[in-house]
């Protein structure tokens, strides 16, 4: 018989406190173990903004803006700004 440990979906505070900007998106997936909800997209003149809602291990969330440079060949994500919206 084989057991499976349950594994907590969502960010916690030790994950949160290994985010930094300039971060990449998939760095930080990987960090947290998963993926986060898009809630909202921008566009200027040179950047993409992409906003991301990440839930808490146990209550509360995160959201993380990202954005890409449009006039960098770099076509990833980096963390521009983040917020802890009462992560428990």
């Amino acid at each position: 018989m084989v057991f499976l440990s349950a594994c907590s979906k969502g960010i916690g505070e030790e994950e949160l406190k290994q985010l930094h900007t300039g971060m990449t998106k998939s760095r930080v997936e990987e960090i947290i173990g998963g993926h986060g909800e898009m809630i909202g997209e921008t566009n200027d003149d040179n950047y993409r903004t992409y906003t991301y809602k990440y839930q808490g291990e146990k209550g509360g969330y995160v959201i993380i803006i990202y954005e890409t440079d449009f006039n960098s060949y770099a076509t990833a994500r980096t963390v521009k700004a983040y917020e802890n919206h009462d992560l428990k």
